[in-house]
């Protein structure tokens, strides 16, 4: 996270959440966070 945080310094608000999404959908991290990063406003 930081490392893209430093590389995408300009990213939007909606970058940055389809980033987290990336992450959270993941199947490892499906199984410890069900819920994931939570509906898409």
């Amino acid at each position: 996270m930081p490392l893209w945080l430093r590389r995408y310094s300009k990213a939007t608000q909606e970058e940055l959440e389809a980033f987290l999404r990336d992450i959270y959908n993941r199947k490892d991290m499906l199984e410890r966070f069900p819920n994931g990063f939570g509906p898409k406003s």
